[in-house]
């Protein structure tokens, strides 16, 4: 009786462990994004945007993993010549995206740098409406896909304070693509030309650095940058390279 009551006690305490040691955030984020776009539906001409960001998401931190949801909206506006210029602007840019990951860790615990592996899965739409198009027409971008995701992380000391250095790499490894034949007013012509895209002919790579601070009541913050690559050579070749710094809060959901 006595060693099911103990087996009990261990059991019940390692569970408690276990629960203590998780958190669960909901994090809200402002951002700033630079980017770089070269689209033949629109010309050969490069262009460049400017977007305020904003997103809200939630985040699961375990003792051995990490996942996560997220959704991320974006509006500025594009220039090919006189950026920043809002008054010679070529056209006003918008982007949403949904994001989940899931990360396990592959390090062993008496290291300084913890390791995760694991896949994600998202989806984002572009869309550039051209002002010089009378007709209100616009060319989009969209692409889901699922692939590999990677993550290291290891504490710090930064301004005498305990932070967590973090850095991140993932990208696509299949993808479902939509790219218009020629600009259409969007989307009331309807979507064109669905495709499924490869690594050969497609990509969407994004690496991320950051800092994570757990402060006395619980809740948390992040300053990060991240820099995303996204290319489509099959309909209408697209590059498109964003710069991106975002502040994030979050608030423990887990107490």
């Amino acid at each position: 009786m006595k060693r099911h009551l103990l087996s009990i006690i261990v059991i019940l305490c390692t569970i408690s462990s276990l629960w203590a040691q998780k958190k669960d955030y909901v994090g809200v984020s402002l951002g700033v994004d630079y980017a770089l776009l070269n689209d033949n539906a629109v010309g050969d001409v490069p262009m460049k945007s400017l977007m305020g960001s904003a997103s809200m998401g939630f985040m699961h931190i375990g003792e051995n993993n990490r996942w996560g949801v997220n959704i991320k909206g974006g509006f500025g506006f594009t220039n090919t010549y006189n950026f920043p210029s809002v008054s010679s602007r070529a056209a006003d840019s918008y982007y949403f995206s949904l994001s989940g990951s899931y990360l396990h860790r592959i390090s062993d615990k008496t290291h300084k740098w913890r390791w995760y592996l694991g896949g994600k899965a998202d989806a984002t739409l572009y869309i550039n409406q051209i002002l010089s198009f009378t007709n209100n027409e616009a060319n989009y971008f969209f692409h889901s896909g699922i692939g590999p995701s990677g993550k290291v992380e290891r504490d710090i000391k930064l301004f005498k304070r305990d932070w967590t250095l973090d850095m991140g790499l993932d990208f696509d490894a299949l993808a479902v693509v939509v790219r218009p034949s020629y600009v259409l007013p969007f989307v009331e012509d309807g979507i064109r030309n669905v495709t499924l895209a490869t690594m050969n002919d497609y990509g969407n790579y994004s690496t991320r650095i950051g800092i994570f601070r757990t402060m006395k009541n619980g809740n948390a913050m992040r300053v990060q940058y991240r820099w995303r690559y996204d290319f489509y050579s099959r309909e209408n070749t697209v590059r498109h390279a964003m710069h991106s710094i975002s502040f994030t809060l979050y608030f423990n959901s887990s107490k």
